[in-house]
C-alpha cells in the first residue's frame, strides 16, 4: 500500500472511531490530494447506514483536504438531510456553503429546496436567496442553448463567458451542448475551454457520448492527433465509451503517421478498459504493423505481423492491411507482404493471409498480379468459405463488375453457384420472374447444379405467378432451406479455419 493510499485509510478510520483531532492531522498533512473513489465510498457508506453525524464530521474535516470536491460532499450531506426531513441542519449547510464560496449546481438547488417542501417550510422565507441563484442558473442555460440551437454559437460562448465572470455555475447538459456546437464549428480551442470549466464546475463530469467522438473527429481531421489521444483516454477514464468509427478514424490516422507509439496507446487504452468486442476496432492490430511500415520500419512491421498470423492463424489481419497499401501504392511493403502471403500458405497450410492478397488484388482491378498469384498458389482456390463470404458481400454492395472479374480467375463451378443463388435471391425478392428464368435456363446451360434453395425460390416464384414449375421442387419450406444454408456455411466457416 502506497504512502497516500494509507493516509486516506488512516483518515477516514479515525472519524469512524471519533478521533477527530487526528483525522484533522491527517487532511493537513502537505502534498495530501483528496481521493474521489475513497471519498464516495465513505459518503455511499454514511448513506446506507445513516450514520448524520459521521457524514458531518467528514464534510467538516475534509475542508482542509486539498483537491476536494466540496460541492460534491454537501450535495450527499443535504441527501441524507433529506432522509431524515432535518431541515434545520440543511439551512445551516446552505450557510457553510455561502461561507465556502461554494458554487452549488442545480441539482443541489433542487434538493435544497425539496427538504424545505417535504417539511413544509416556505423557503423563500428561511433562504430567500436561493431562488434568484436557481433562476440565474437556468437562465444563462437556457440562453446558451437557444443560441446553440439558433446557430449563434459565438454569441453562445459570449454568455458561457458572462456566465463565468458572474460566478453563475452552468447544467452540465448547457455545458455540453455548447461543446458539441463549439466542435461542430471548429472551434476546438473554445471547446477545450469549455471542457475544462465544466470538470471543474460539475460533479462528475466528463465529456460524453456524441460531444467526446466529435472532438475526436474533429482532432483527428485537423490532425491534432495528441490531443485526439488526450480526449480519448479522458473519455474512457470517465468511464465514456467511444464509437467503433471514432475509433477506427484515430487508429488508421496515428498509422498513416507512422506513430507506431500513438496506435499501441489506443490498444492499450482499450484493453486496460474493457471496452465491449462492438467498440473494439477490429483492425488495431494491422494499423501497429501499417504504422511499422509507413514509419520505414519493414522488418519490425513483416516480423510482427508473422508472429500475429501464426499464433492467430483463425483470424484475419491481413485483408485491411493489404488494401491499405494497394490504396497509397506502397510497393515496395506491398512486395514484402507478398512474400510473407505465400510463404506463411506453402510452410504453414494458413492461406488466408495470401487469399487475402488475391481478392485485394482483383478489387483494386490487377487481374494480372493476381492470375500470377493464383498460379503460384493454386490452393487459394480451395477456400470456398472466404471466396464465398467474399462474393456474396460484395454483391450485396452492388459490385457486380468486381465480382465477374473475380469470376473469370476461378475455374471451380462452386463459386457460379454461389453467385447464381445470390441473384436467385434477388430476383425471388423483387418478383422479376423472367429474370429468374433466365438465370435458372442459364445455370443449365453452363451444367452448373443450383441448389435447394436456389430451387426452392424459383419454385416460389413461379408457383405465385401462375406458373408451372419444371422441375422436381424441393419438399420443405423455405425457411428449412435458408436455415439449412445458414447451418452449412458457419460449418465450412469452421473447418476451414481448423485446417
Amino acid at each position: 500500500m502506497g504512502e497516500q493510499s494509507m493516509l486516506h485509510e488512516l483518515f477516514f478510520a479515525f472519524i469512524r472511531a471519533g478521533k477527530y483531532s487526528e483525522a484533522e492531522k491527517i487532511a493537513e498533512t502537505p502534498g495530501l490530494r483528496a481521493h474521489p473513489v475513497k471519498m464516495s465510498w465513505f459518503t455511499d457508506r454514511c448513506l446506507r447506514t445513516n450514520q448524520v453525524e459521521l457524514l458531518e464530521k467528514c464534510v467538516e474535516i475534509s475542508q482542509k483536504l486539498f483537491d476536494c470536491d466540496r460541492e460534491d460532499l454537501y450535495f450527499q450531506l443535504f441527501k441524507i438531510y433529506d432522509k431524515n426531513n432535518h431541515w434545520e441542519r440543511a439551512k445551516s449547510a446552505w450557510q457553510k456553503i455561502k461561507e465556502e464560496n461554494i458554487l452549488p449546481q442545480e441539482t443541489t438547488l433542487n434538493l435544497l429546496k425539496s427538504i424545505f417542501k417535504k417539511n413544509g417550510q416556505d423557503i423563500d422565507v428561511h433562504i430567500p436567496e436561493l431562488e434568484n441563484a436557481t433562476k440565474s442558473v437556468r437562465g444563462s442555460g437556457r440562453r446558451v442553448i437557444d443560441l446553440c440551437m439558433d446557430g449563434q454559437i459565438t454569441e453562445a460562448f459570449a454568455v458561457f463567458r458572462e456566465a463565468e465572470e458572474n460566478n453563475v455555475l452552468l447544467t452540465s447538459r448547457t455545458y455540453t451542448s455548447l461543446i458539441k456546437a463549439l466542435v461542430k464549428d471548429g472551434l476546438l480551442n473554445e471547446a477545450a475551454e469549455v471542457e475544462s470549466v465544466a470538470k471543474n464546475r460539475v460533479r462528475n463530469y466528463s465529456l460524453r457520448g456524441t460531444a467526446g467522438n466529435l472532438l475526436i473527429d474533429e482532432q483527428v481531421r485537423r490532425d491534432c492527433l495528441k490531443d485526439a489521444l488526450v480526449t480519448l483516454q479522458t473519455m474512457l477514464e470517465n468511464g465514456s465509451k467511444p464509437m467503433r468509427s471514432t475509433l477506427n478514424k484515430l487508429a488508421n490516422a496515428l498509422a498513416w503517421n507512422g506513430d507506431v507509439p500513438g496506435v499501441e496507446k489506443i490498444k492499450m487504452l482499450t484493453e486496460r478498459h474493457e471496452l465491449p468486442a462492438h467498440v473494439l476496432p477490429q483492425s488495431l492490430n494491422s494499423c501497429v504493423v501499417l504504422a511499422h511500415l509507413n514509419s520505414g520500419n519493414f522488418e519490425e512491421g513483416i516480423s510482427m505481423l508473422e508472429s500475429i498470423c501464426i499464433n492467430e492463424p483463425k483470424k484475419s489481419y491481413t485483408s485491411f492491411l493489404i488494401g491499405q497499401l494497394l490504396k497509397k501504392n506502397m510497393e515496395e511493403a506491398l512486395e514484402k507482404l507478398s512474400i510473407l502471403a505465400e510463404r506463411l500458405a506453402n510452410q504453414f497450410a494458413n492461406y488466408g493471409p495470401v487469399t487475402d492478397l488475391f481478392l485485394n488484388y482483383v478489387k483494386a482491378g490487377r487481374e494480372e498480379a493476381a492470375s500470377h498469384l493464383l498460379q503460384r498458389c493454386s490452393a487459394i482456390v480451395e477456400q470456398r468459405a472466404q471466396l464465398a463470404r467474399y462474393i456474396n458481400r460484395q454483391m450485396g454492395r452492388n459490385e457486380e463488375e468486381e465480382v465477374t472479374r473475380l469470376m473469370e480467375l476461378l475455374s471451380d463451378p462452386y463459386y457460379k453457384q454461389v453467385l447464381y443463388s445470390f441473384k436467385m435471391k434477388g430476383y425471388e425478392s423483387n418478383k422479376e420472374v423472367d429474370a429468374a428464368v433466365a438465370l435458372y435456363e442459364k445455370a443449365k446451360a453452363e451444367h452448373i447444379d443450383p441448389d435447394e434453395l436456389f430451387l426452392k425460390r424459383l419454385a416460389v416464384l413461379l408457383r405465385d405467378a401462375g406458373r408451372p414449375v419444371p422441375f422436381s421442387e424441393p419438399p420443405e419450406t423455405l425457411e428449412y432451406y435458408k436455415e439449412k444454408l445458414k447451418k452449412q456455411t458457419s460449418q465450412n466457416d469452421e473447418e476451414q479455419r481448423e485446417e
